[in-house]
């Protein structure tokens, strides 16, 4: 079997691994569950990362009529910058005549601030707890700005009232009911004390009633990049078929309409 063909099989498939992964635990992140953030932003921005960058190989595969970029290609001139990517993207559109099918852009304000957080966590923002230690002069903390401009967004815009008001209602009740019994001390998303039961309470159902839908706004991301793929492997398998494997059927479960993703969440399951 030809070695580019297993070679790109492989990071396909490896791809395909960590974002399931990522998006999975994402379903996990709460005020308790900080580490749960972070596996789930190392995944969900390498991955990203790494199908992006199969996209520009695929696109300068096709204008170079076969033939494979070089490192400085992918290393030197992108790097780990997913914002960098994703405008990378357009012209990659544009060039190959590409229409999408679901999303035309991810130029929404929540979308763009997610590939933002990403795209500063892969370049650093993975150290933002050592880097207050050492007081380094990058002090941006990802979770804090998850929590601001994803979690409190979706909670605000996209929570009914009421649910919204049984989450009020539940947390309080859990409150006067364990009052006398049971304290708590945590530290919230965005550097909080959280001491009572009742607020502890109204922390957790908001991150489950934000469930489904922070992992649909990654899935729609995935999905653009899975979208383009699928359309370029098409053009680059007119030059070597033998190259080229089929990527969608790799990432199929991510080529769906919202209304499937909404209603995900193991995406390590094949059902």
């Amino acid at each position: 079997m030809n070695k580019n063909f297993t070679t790109l099989l492989n990071e396909a498939q490896f791809t395909y691994e960590i974002l399931t992964s990522g998006i999975t635990q994402l379903g996990k992140v709460n005020y308790a569950k900080k580490g749960a953030y972070f596996s789930s932003f190392i995944s969900i921005s390498t991955g990203l990362e790494r199908i992006g960058k199969l996209c520009v190989i695929l696109d300068f595969y096709i204008k170079n009529e076969g033939k494979f970029p070089e490192e400085n290609t992918l290393k030197n001139k992108i790097g780990h910058d997913l914002e960098k990517l994703y405008e990378n993207s357009k012209n990659i559109i544009a060039d190959n005549g590409i229409e999408l099918y679901f999303l035309r852009n991810l130029d929404s304000q929540i979308h763009k601030d997610i590939i933002s957080i990403l795209s500063k966590f892969a370049k650093g923002d993975r150290y933002s707890n050592i880097d207050f230690i050492v007081k380094s002069k990058n002090q941006s903390d990802p979770i804090y700005d998850w929590y601001t401009k994803v979690e409190q967004v979706i909670f605000d815009n996209r929570v009914t009232n009421k649910k919204k008001e049984n989450i009020t209602n539940n947390a309080k009740f859990i409150g006067d009911l364990m009052r006398e019994s049971a304290s708590a001390l945590y530290f919230g998303e965005t550097g909080e004390q959280i001491r009572s039961i009742e607020e502890s309470s109204f922390k957790t159902g908001m991150a489950e009633s934000n469930i489904k839908f922070r992992q649909l706004y990654v899935a729609q991301i995935i999905r653009y990049w899975v979208e383009i793929l699928r359309d370029l492997q098409y053009k680059a398998m007119s030059f070597r078929q033998n190259e080229i494997p089929f990527f969608g059927e790799i990432f199929a479960i991510f080529y769906n309409e919202d209304s499937y993703l909404i209603t995900r969440r193991n995406y390590e399951r094949l059902r």
